[in-house]
């Protein structure tokens, strides 16, 4: 298991009359990691974009232009994880892309230490989050 970083996010999808998807998002508990969408950190410049599948969201149907989601991404390259800790700090906002669409704005709300792939004793925290548990608790000397 290599180690990288999961970030806790607040998720919008753009409508359609926004640009966005024309269909809802539809997620299953088990669906973990299919939805694979990529993202632009700040400080980058679209359509530049970074990859970091989605372990999961707060409910299974999330709709363009509806209310936001609650999602948890994690970085599945070690490479890329300064990258990530360093443009994607709690309060920091993201894109997200389908190919070269803008889709979504996502908010960052916490970052935590993580592994890839995610282990057994990983993914109950993050799942309970999405529940609406505490957030997981983040790397020493990092807010």
């Amino acid at each position: 298991m290599t180690p990288t970083v999961a970030l806790g996010l607040l998720l919008w999808l753009h409508s359609a009359g926004e640009g966005g998807r024309l269909r809802s998002i539809v997620s299953h508990r088990t669906d973990r990691f299919r939805y694979r969408p990529n993202w632009c950190l700040a400080g980058m410049t679209p359509p530049d974009q970074t990859g970091a599948p989605v372990f999961g969201f707060d409910r299974e149907v999330i709709h363009p232009g509806g209310h936001p989601a609650k999602a948890v991404i994690v970085v599945p390259f070690a490479e890329q994880v300064p990258l990530w800790r360093d443009r994607a700090p709690a309060g920091a906002q993201l894109v997200l892309y389908e190919g070269p669409r803008r889709h979504g704005v996502a908010r960052v709300i916490w970052q935590a230490p993580a592994h890839w792939p995610v282990g057994d004793d990983e993914a109950p925290t993050f799942a309970g989050w999405l529940d609406g548990g505490p957030e997981p608790r983040p790397e020493p000397g990092r807010d």
